[in-house]
């Protein structure tokens, strides 16, 4: 639930899309069938148009690893906020470097 608006939480670990406000998050079983017919690898390089709250783009990033890049691109400047926000919170609570 890390990557998902407060107001609809609840419904994280839940199999079904969500929806708030400029914020769209695919069920998770679209994540993990994205992830496996990309066949990504470490070292890789991964450009995610429309990337949201970066959930896919950190996924992404824990598999090209850390010689891989990773970009995101959103149009909405409050999910950007909020997707910054939300990578900068996971790296402190994965202890990662920023």
């Amino acid at each position: 639930g890390h990557f998902c608006p407060k107001e609809v939480q609840e419904f994280a670990y839940e199999d079904r899309p969500i929806r708030h406000s400029h914020v769209h998050i695919s069920a998770p079983h679209i994540y993990a069938s994205a992830l496996e017919t990309l066949e990504l690898k470490e070292g890789m390089k991964f450009l995610c148009f429309g990337s949201g709250t970066g959930y896919f783009c950190t996924l992404v990033g824990h598999l090209v690893g850390p010689t891989g890049i990773v970009h995101g691109i959103e149009i909405y400047e409050d999910v950007v906020d909020f997707a910054d926000e939300r990578r900068k919170t996971y790296r402190i609570s994965n202890n990662t470097e920023p």
